[in-house]
């Protein structure tokens, strides 16, 4: 980035982005100002800029102390990211690969199915994938990946939970245990 480029208007749009991503993503910020950059945020998103996007659904890997304040935000950036429909795709698989906690994400991804279910499937099917049935110290993720399988009614996703009846961690295989029974399997 040259001397030019910082003081263009792409620079300094650019640099305002970043600064409204990481004041969304900070829970030391106060309320009031991580809303106002989840509200540029979100205006940049309805653009279709990607970078925003992810912005917004990095407010998802953050607790903040005061859970009220915490739910009310993540429900704010979840509804306007469905409001963004399949364009969020490919931003919203890059963050379910990613993140240790999904449960937001596959929030985000299972009303965008209710319009386009065999848009969703190769998400669900990588994130199969990518949490498969062997050893993880930390079986959490896969467990609301198999939650998840199991509450929806698409019939690959019974055929999704029968390799996890092999996992080693007895919390997975019942999980998927009682999805595959809501799956009348």
């Amino acid at each position: 980035m040259g001397l030019k480029d910082f003081f263009s208007s792409e620079g300094r749009a650019a640099r305002s982005l970043q600064k409204h991503i990481a004041r969304a993503r900070n829970k030391d910020a106060q309320h009031v100002d991580r809303q106002v950059s989840l509200d540029v945020l979100r205006e940049a998103a309805h653009d279709g800029n990607e970078e925003a996007m992810s912005g917004l659904l990095g407010r998802f890997t953050i607790r903040y102390d005061k859970s009220i304040e915490d739910e009310e935000e993540k429900e704010f950036v979840a509804e306007e990211l469905i409001q963004l429909g399949a364009k969020i795709l490919p931003e919203l698989q890059k963050h379910l690969r990613s993140a240790e906690s999904i449960s937001w994400g596959l929030k985000v991804l299972q009303e965008i199915a209710h319009k386009d279910k065999d848009a969703t499937w190769p998400i669900l099917q990588d994130l199969c994938e990518r949490n498969d049935n062997t050893y993880t110290r930390d079986p959490s993720k896969k467990m609301q990946l198999l939650h998840y399988l199991g509450e929806q009614d698409h019939p690959r996703c019974g055929d999704a939970l029968i390799p996890y009846l092999e996992d080693i961690d007895e919390g997975v295989r019942f999980v998927a245990v009682e999805g595959l029974v809501k799956h009348k399997r």
